[in-house]
């Protein structure tokens, strides 16, 4: 994997060769913290769309977004219940393969 670094005013680019299904492809990943090391920005960036495809999946799937009550604690419990049907549907769907 081919790696370059650019540092432009106090932000750093993060450009890579990437090849996937035979596809060439240079992704940008962008920093404000001009000390970080290459693959750790490159490893911050696979959980972060980690958590967001999370989201996603629990907003689609599991009624994330569809609580109704404005006390705290119910919409924390809707929360919690939303991402616990989300991991037992990903685990069914985990042992079915």
């Amino acid at each position: 994997m081919m790696v370059r670094l650019i540092l432009i005013w106090k932000f750093v680019v993060l450009m890579f060769k990437s090849i996937k299904d035979g596809k060439e492809g240079y992704p940008l990943l962008y920093s404000t913290d001009t000390e970080l090391e290459a693959m750790t920005l490159v490893k911050s960036y696979k959980f972060r769309f980690q958590i967001e495809f999370l989201f996603r999946d629990a907003k689609q799937h599991s009624g994330l977004t569809h609580y109704r009550s404005t006390r705290k604690e119910a919409i924390n419990l809707h929360v919690d219940a939303s991402l616990t049907a989300l991991n037992l549907l990903k685990i069914k769907d985990r042992n079915a393969k």
